[in-house]
């Protein structure tokens, strides 16, 4: 119960995260982010869906 509750936030936070990363790149583009390279932002993002996701269904991050 407790690993699914986790799960939940694990995964919201991820899909906030890309949602943050997205409207960056492709919408408003903020003067601190100019520059600076994307890929482990989005590696993390991943990961965290991941993680969440299969914590939701019950089942271990391999």
């Amino acid at each position: 119960m407790i690993r699914r509750i986790g799960g939940a936030f694990t995964l919201l936070v991820g899909l906030s995260l890309m949602g943050w990363i997205f409207y960056n790149l492709f919408i408003h583009r903020m003067p601190e982010t100019e520059g600076r390279p994307v890929v482990g932002p989005i590696g993390v993002t991943v990961l965290l869906i991941y993680v969440g996701s299969r914590w939701i269904m019950g089942k271990t991050a391999k």
